[in-house]
């Protein structure tokens, strides 16, 4: 997918600018996520759990990656970029691991 590299390349820039993980995360091998973040498990197919909170994602990505298509939406969630259903919030991709 096109724009899972777009998406992948944004947020490694992003990254890069911002810094290096913390010693403590970076020794842990898995993205720099905190520990209860890395064990989270999307599963492709079914609903976002109702306690997962999806944010928009910075306009200039939207831009590069383009709209998704009518009835689905691009969102951060959980660490993670999701594509997902606004009705009932299907996960129909992801992109995890972004750090």
């Amino acid at each position: 997918m096109k724009q899972r590299t777009m998406i992948e390349d944004y947020y490694r820039r992003e990254y890069l600018a911002h810094g290096s993980c913390p010693p403590g995360l970076a020794k842990k091998g898995n993205g720099c996520l905190p520990p209860g973040q890395a064990k989270k498990q999307w599963v492709i197919g079914q609903p976002l759990p109702a306690t997962v909170v999806i944010r928009p994602l910075p306009r200039d990505l939207v831009i590069r990656i383009g709209l998704p298509p009518t009835g689905y939406g691009w969102g951060y969630a959980d660490g993670s970029i999701v594509l997902y259903t606004l009705v009932g919030h299907m996960l129909l991709d992801v992109v995890d691991n972004l750090f």
